[in-house]
C-alpha cells in the first residue's frame, strides 16, 4: 500500500510538473502575441503621424543608417550637457555632403503658388528662398532657431537670401497645432512682423526639454500690439487650419516628413536641395555658394 500510495504521488507531481509547463509555454505564447498586436498598433500610429506606411518604411531606413545614429548621439548628448548647466555644444548635425542631400526643379508657377500668403523674413526679391518646415515643439527645431542657423545664413548672403518659416506638425507633440495656429493668426492681424515676432517670442522662450506654454501665448499677443479678443478667436476658432495643414501636405510632398526640413530653392533657376534635419549653416552655405559662382 504505501508503494503504490508512493507511485500515486509521484504520477501527481509528475502532472503537476507537466501542468506548470504547459501553462508557462501557454503564458510565454500569450505574450508574444500580445507583444506582435502591440507593436503593430504603435507602428500603425506612428506610420499615420508621417502620412503612411510608405513614408514611415523611408524613416526606418534613415534611423538605421550609421550617420543618422551618430548624429542623434550627438544631439543627445549636448541636451544633456546643456541640461546639467554645461556648455552647449552644439545641437546640429554634422554638415554632410552636398549630394547627400535631395534636389529638384520646381516651376515659376509651382514656385509662386509655395510663397502665396506667406510671410518673408528678408527682401521679396532675393536670388534664394529657405523655406523652413518648423514645427514649434520640436526640441531640433528650438535647437535650429536658438543656435541661429538660417539668421547666419541670411547674413552671410547680405540681402540675396530671404527665409520662410511654415509650421507644420512633425511628430505628435501635444501644443504644436496650437502655436502653429497662433503665429498664423498673428500674421493674419499683423503682417510679417507680427508673424514673426509670435515666432521669435514662442522659440527664444523654449528649450529642447521645455517648450513655452500655452498660457503665455496670449501676453504675446498683447505685446505685440495685436488686439487680443480677435487674436484668441482666431485661434479657438481654428480659422486658419486649413493653411496649417497644407502646409504639412506640402512638405510632404518633397518627402520632408521629419522638422526641421528646409528647403533652399534657388528661385532664378528653380533648382532646389532639401536640407533635412538641424545641420550646420556651413551645409547651407555650400549649396548656396554653388549656385552663386
Amino acid at each position: 500500500m504505501a508503494a503504490t500510495a508512493q507511485r500515486n504521488e509521484n504520477r501527481m507531481h509528475t502532472v503537476m510538473i507537466v501542468l506548470s509547463a504547459l501553462t508557462l509555454i501557454a503564458v510565454i505564447a500569450m505574450c508574444f502575441c500580445m507583444r506582435h498586436f502591440v507593436t503593430k498598433a504603435i507602428e500603425n500610429n506612428e506610420a499615420a503621424k508621417v502620412g503612411g506606411w510608405e513614408n514611415y518604411e523611408k524613416l526606418q531606413e534613415l534611423y538605421e543608417a550609421d550617420r543618422f545614429q551618430a548624429a542623434q548621439k550627438q544631439q543627445i548628448e549636448s541636451a544633456i550637457t546643456q541640461g546639467a548647466g554645461g556648455q552647449q555644444a552644439g545641437a546640429q548635425q554634422p554638415a554632410a555632403a552636398e549630394e547627400e542631400f535631395p534636389s529638384g526643379t520646381i516651376t515659376d508657377d509651382q514656385l509662386e503658388k509655395m510663397k502665396e500668403g506667406t510671410y518673408v523674413k528678408g527682401d521679396d526679391n532675393a536670388k534664394i528662398t529657405i523655406i523652413e518646415y518648423s514645427d514649434p515643439e520640436c526640441p531640433f527645431c528650438i535647437r535650429h532657431y536658438n543656435d541661429k542657423t538660417i539668421e547666419t545664413v541670411a547674413e552671410k548672403y547680405d540681402g540675396d537670401v530671404n527665409h520662410i518659416v511654415k509650421a507644420v506638425q512633425g511628430v505628435n507633440h501635444t501644443n504644436t497645432e496650437f502655436k502653429s495656429l497662433a503665429l498664423l493668426c498673428a500674421g493674419k492681424l499683423g503682417g510679417d512682423d507680427a508673424y514673426y515676432g509670435m515666432y521669435d517670442k514662442i522659440m527664444s522662450q523654449s528649450t529642447p526639454q521645455a517648450p513655452v506654454a500655452n498660457d503665455k501665448i496670449t501676453a504675446f499677443a498683447e505685446e505685440l500690439d495685436l488686439n487680443a479678443s480677435n487674436f484668441k478667436s482666431c485661434v479657438d476658432t481654428k480659422e486658419l487650419l486649413s493653411v496649417y495643414s497644407a502646409n504639412r501636405q506640402e512638405a510632404l510632398s518633397f518627402k520632408s516628413s521629419g522638422t526641421p526640413g528646409n528647403l533652399i530653392i534657388n528661385n532664378e533657376t528653380g533648382e532646389y536641395r532639401l536640407v533635412s534635419g538641424a545641420y550646420p549653416a556651413d551645409s547651407f552655405t555650400a549649396i548656396i555658394d554653388a549656385w552663386m559662382n
